[in-house]
């Protein structure tokens, strides 16, 4: 097996898998920081839900959606580094992105109500942000050691710069 080390650059002195999964865990990082969209959308997709029909959404609700999102998200956190210990981070990545994907699929292309899409953002968004989150940070410390700072650093640029994109 070749050297990876360069001299000289210590920041780079990891091997090219652990930059590959930093890359993969930063743009897993963009997606979830679509939570953050929501403090800047909330009051249209309550306009929305009003002009289809939906009157019964009030405009407080906007912000309680966004909270209880967060707060099943940290509950679904711990999941990831359980089951990080079981399976490989391909396949919890794959889980966790599976049902966030499919998720969105379902808000984009079936949620008529805003009773529903609080039920699919707040269940299954959550769960699939819960998994993927925590365990892709540890997969990216594991391959940085000394470096884990860096490495959370570039991630959470990712989830920052997310909703930007």
């Amino acid at each position: 097996m070749a050297d990876y080390k360069l001299p000289g650059l210590r920041i780079l002195d990891v091997h090219w898998r652990g930059w590959l999964s930093l890359l993969g865990s930063f743009f897993i990082y963009c997606l979830l920081g679509y939570a953050y969209l929501w403090g800047f959308i909330g009051e249209k997709v309550i306009s929305y839900y009003h002009y289809e029909g939906d009157t019964s959404v009030l405009e407080s609700q906007a912000p309680e959606l966004f909270t209880r999102a967060f707060f099943m998200v940290a509950v679904f956190n711990p999941i990831g580094p359980i089951i990080f210990k079981c399976l490989n981070i391909r396949i919890i990545v794959f889980i966790g992105g599976a049902i966030l994907v499919a998720s969105m699929a379902i808000v984009a292309n079936y949620v008529k109500t805003f009773a529903m899409l609080e039920i699919v953002w707040i269940g299954a968004m959550s769960v699939g942000t819960g998994i993927c989150m925590t365990a892709v940070m540890i997969s990216s410390w594991q391959w940085f050691g000394a470096k884990r700072g860096l490495a959370a650093g570039i991630l959470m640029s990712g989830f920052a710069l997310g909703p930007s994109l």
